[in-house]
């Protein structure tokens, strides 16, 4: 996987963060098999897709609770 797969694969999750981010979709989007991916994604982000995708996930939760002053119950809800 080259750097613009990469690049791809990364804005896909950004844009769909609360969709369906399965390894099979983030490899499609990238071009190659899933296990490649896998693979070829924690080599380059020194985290595997799932760790990556729940860790801003979890970041994005903590904003809102921390800017926007939300609900913890309609904060975890809606994540």
């Amino acid at each position: 996987m080259d750097s613009a797969a990469l690049t791809r694969s990364l804005t896909y999750i950004q844009a769909n963060l609360d969709g369906d981010l399965s390894l099979e979709g983030l490899a499609a989007v990238a071009g190659c098999s899933s296990p490649y991916f896998a693979r070829r994604f924690a080599d380059m982000m020194a985290e595997t897709p799932k760790q990556y995708t729940s860790r801003l996930r979890l970041e994005r939760a903590a904003l809102r609770l921390v800017l926007l002053d939300e609900d913890i119950l309609e904060v975890a809800l809606d994540c």
